[in-house]
């Protein structure tokens, strides 16, 4: 069982406190974000017909796909514009390319 609690920070800033119940252990978080950044979120939440909650959860987890997705593109670019990496990598490709010259005949 999840809550929401909604306090007005200072200024432009609201705090938003979620109390998580999991059997007899409870666990509280506060996170700070701005009014705007507050509307947002519950504008989303209002036309999307899900909690805050669901919103914020899903929002983590695309960005945290993004991260991912952006670290493998970075270090792919590294290793690109390193010669000597990017000559490594190439040779790995011939060898893997045996690979599919197993003698085993295509699914059709």
């Amino acid at each position: 069982m999840t809550k929401k609690r909604f306090r007005e920070g200072n200024g432009d800033e609201r705090r938003i406190q979620l109390v998580h119940s999991k059997r007899e252990t409870a666990a509280t978080t506060t996170v700070k974000i701005t009014k705007k950044q507050h509307e947002t979120l519950r504008q989303i939440a209002v036309d999307s017909g899900e909690t805050m909650q669901t919103v914020l959860g899903r929002a983590l987890e695309s960005y945290r796909r993004q991260r991912i997705l952006q670290i493998g593109n970075d270090a792919y670019l590294a290793m690109r514009n390193d010669p000597e990496q990017w000559r490594e990598e190439l040779a790995e490709r011939v060898e893997w390319d045996a690979t599919l010259a197993d003698g085993l005949e295509e699914d059709r």
